[in-house]
């Protein structure tokens, strides 16, 4: 239930505008943060990924890029621990 709904109780039906932001925000804020992890993986890859054979680093590239955040969890799960253990930081 909106917290607005105690001194709004017409937040208490959707879609009203008194409700809008406590529904907004955590949303807003789950979102920006997701695109500040997506940027810094994205410049991680670009920086720190070696290219032993010219597609690696592509490929990695792509995935993040086009994966968004999915993708910078792939990276960051699956690619990285391999890269730091293989290539150090």
């Amino acid at each position: 239930m909106c917290s607005l709904a105690v001194f709004f109780p017409a937040a208490l039906f959707a879609g009203s505008p008194a409700c809008l932001p406590c529904c907004f925000l955590p949303v807003a804020g789950v979102g920006l943060a997701a695109l500040i992890f997506w940027v810094i993986v994205l410049i991680e890859v670009c920086t720190k990924e070696p290219s032993e054979n010219n597609n690696d680093k592509l490929i990695w590239v792509l995935i993040v890029l086009f994966g968004q955040w999915i993708g910078a969890l792939i990276y960051w799960f699956v690619r990285r621990p391999e890269r730091i253990k293989k290539y150090g930081a």
